[in-house]
């Protein structure tokens, strides 16, 4: 049975066309051309058509009041840690503010306005 679906493969192999790509002389390497369906740039004198300052509006005051709202309800149930959690719950909240701006930035590039 081996031998003949190896049969069967090689003759199918030998009959098949060749690619396009093939088909090219050897003097020159022809690459295939890929266009990104997301772009993160645009070309020069373009006007940029995405949601980069929306997403890192809502993002990052998005992650930075659920990073403020948990260490300070984090702080609160310590019982060895400060009594005032204020400055703890604004660290936390700035930190988690940026790292949500520059994600939703990311993310708001990757989405393009019509």
């Amino acid at each position: 049975m081996r031998g003949a679906s190896g049969a069967l493969l090689m003759l199918a192999l030998a009959t098949a066309g060749t690619p396009v790509f093939a088909q090219q002389p050897f003097n020159r390497f022809y690459a295939a051309r890929w266009e990104p369906t997301l772009r993160f740039n645009s070309r020069p004198g373009e006007a940029r058509r995405d949601y980069r300052w929306v997403g890192t509006a809502v993002v990052g005051a998005g992650l930075g009041v659920t990073a403020a709202v948990v260490a300070r309800a984090a702080c609160g149930n310590s019982e060895h840690g400060p009594r005032d959690c204020t400055g703890v719950t604004v660290g936390v909240g700035l930190l988690g503010a940026a790292v949500g701006g520059a994600l939703g930035n990311l993310l708001g590039r990757a989405v393009h306005r019509r």
